[in-house]
């Protein structure tokens, strides 16, 4: 029987694995094929934004995926932005932002949403892409941005001094607006030192909704 591959595109080591047991547990029949280039985030840095050189490293990563057997490109770099949409007209099988279908969900069932990031780059990408998704739906939101300053100086003393500082912020900024949707992947492990009575049910993490419509599409 022919190989069942999902391919994973990223721009940051940090995500890795998280998003390996997350995949591999949703779907045991896939093996999951990883490409990765952090030189996408550096050349993004430089510019400001998105430039045909990113868009060209994009397009070579889900080609290799494509050309190697996969159903699906998973792009797990919230800060790519509408550059996925671009590559997508170039291959033949599904191309899906991971935080698409957490935008999609999260204006559903608030209209005060909060964004937290540690970059205004990657806040103001979520914020266009919930703006999208509330006017796709006819939909009214209101987005606020919580920036996290010092997320790189606690990353530099180890992933959990990262995540507990992620958590506390997301603690102060929950109840300032009815959802706090968390911007960048890399930032998902905050999930691990909240709890409902500190955050109230309001942290949307793109992983979750993600692997969701990844089920539907590979069943359709």
């Amino acid at each position: 029987m022919t190989e069942r591959i999902i391919g994973l595109v990223h721009t940051i080591r940090l995500v890795v694995d998280r998003v390996h047991d997350a995949i591999t547990t949703a779907f045991p029949d896939f093996r999951p094929v990883h490409l990765m280039d952090e030189t996408l985030l550096m050349d993004f840095a430089a510019t400001g934004g998105v430039n045909a050189r990113v868009r060209r490293k994009l397009l070579s990563m889900v080609r290799s995926a494509e050309d190697c057997g996969a159903s699906m490109v998973l792009v797990t770099c919230s800060s790519l932005g509408d550059t996925v949409y671009d590559v997508q007209k170039f291959v033949d099988i599904p191309v899906l932002k991971v935080d698409e279908p957490m935008a999609e969900e999260v204006v559903t069932r608030a209209r005060t949403v909060g964004i937290l990031a540690t970059a205004p780059s990657a806040a103001a990408g979520t914020a266009g892409l919930i703006k999208h998704a509330a006017d796709e739906s006819g939909k009214s939101v209101e987005c606020k941005t919580f920036l996290c300053p010092e997320a790189g100086a606690h990353l530099a003393q180890g992933i959990k001094s990262f995540n507990e500082y992620l958590a506390g912020k997301a603690c102060e900024a929950c109840p300032q607006v009815d959802a706090l949707v968390v911007a960048q992947l890399s930032m998902c492990g905050l999930e691990d030192f909240t709890d409902e009575s500190s955050t109230h049910g309001k942290i949307f993490t793109s992983l979750p909704y993600a692997i969701r419509k990844m089920q539907a599409m590979l069943n359709s």
